[in-house]
């Protein structure tokens, strides 16, 4: 290893010999070493989403070919995201449905969304988020706001487009 960077140098020095800039050469050429060195010292470290997504493969018993499969992208996609990458924002909404989550907690986990996205405090979920913030959540009381909830969204369903 020495040896083929002691010959790279020469290699070098004969460049910019012939071009009359050996100094300058030699301190790039040391400089791009150096930081190929560094990176392989210190490998990026994982994303909260590569930890994240890492975790949710694990809760289905996936691994890293069958989630491929199921987003339809490629294994090496996949160990990418595992490993510190962020995916595109067109993926979102496909890790969203196949992981069966809120799409809005995949796009702030990917940092596309502030982690403490504000809602318009005049809305319906401006008013209810502070009231949510201070329950002290179990099983018991969360299954029990989600069947009050349920019961809400029958008693006043939201109207679509053409239900008017």
């Amino acid at each position: 290893m020495a040896k083929r960077a002691l010959i790279y140098c020469r290699q070098s020095l004969t460049k910019a010999e012939e071009g009359g800039d050996k100094e300058d050469s030699l301190s790039l050429h040391f400089q791009e070493r150096e930081s190929r060195m560094d990176a392989k010292r210190n490998p990026p470290v994982q994303s909260a989403f590569g930890s994240w997504f890492e975790s949710k493969m694990k809760d289905f018993g996936w691994n890293r070919t069958e989630t491929a499969t199921k987003l339809g992208v490629t294994k090496m996609t996949v160990g990418r995201w595992v490993n510190g990458r962020v995916p595109e924002a067109s993926y979102i909404e496909r890790i969203a449905d196949v992981f069966l989550v809120d799409y809005d907690l995949v796009a702030t986990k990917a940092g596309y969304r502030p982690p403490d996205f504000r809602v318009d405090p005049d809305s319906a979920e401006g008013q209810l988020v502070p009231i949510i913030r201070q329950i002290a959540w179990d099983d018991r009381s969360l299954k029990s706001a989600v069947l009050y909830m349920e019961g809400l969204a029958k008693a006043f369903p939201k109207k679509g487009h053409g239900d008017e």
